[in-house]
C-alpha cells in the first residue's frame, strides 16, 4: 500500500514502476487511469481487470478485487476510529497499518526489537 499525491495516470504509472516488482500480477478495476499498465516497458507483468459494474471477480480470468477492497475498508475504519487522518501523516498511518497486518500474530514490540537488531 502506498499513498500517492493524486490519482492521475502519470502518478499511478510512476508508482507502479517504482514499487511493483517485475513479473507481478496487477489486478485493478477498469478505471481510466489504469489503462496504460499493459504498455509499461520492462515490467514483464500481467494486468487483470474487473468491471465492478458487472462483477467483483472477473468471470473469465478469476481476477478478484474484493481482497484489496476489504483491506482498504479496514484501513479507513481504523483511521476513522482515531478521529481521522491528517494528510501529512498518511504515509505513517499506512506503514503502521501494513506492519500490524503483516505481524498481527506476533508481539509487535519484540518484532520491532528484532527488526532494529538487523540494522545494528
Amino acid at each position: 500500500m502506498y499513498a500517492v499525491p493524486d490519482r492521475t495516470a502519470v502518478t499511478l504509472m510512476d508508482t507502479i514502476q517504482a514499487c511493483i516488482a517485475p513479473g507481478s500480477i496487477i489486478i485493478s478495476d477498469i478505471w481510466a487511469s489504469y489503462e496504460g499498465i499493459e504498455t509499461m516497458i520492462d515490467m514483464n507483468h500481467t494486468h487483470q481487470t474487473v468491471n465492478h459494474t458487472e462483477n467483483f471477480v472477473d468471470p473469465t480470468t478469476g481476477a478478484p478485487t474484493q481482497t484489496i477492497e476489504s483491506v482498504w475498508h479496514v484501513c479507513k475504519m481504523q483511521n476513522k476510529l482515531q478521529c481521522g487522518t491528517h494528510r501529512s501523516l498518511v504515509d505513517s498511518y499506512l506503514c503502521k497499518f501494513v506492519r500490524r497486518q503483516r505481524y498481527r500474530k506476533t508481539d509487535l514490540f519484540l518484532q520491532l526489537i528484532n527488526d532494529m537488531s538487523q540494522f545494528h
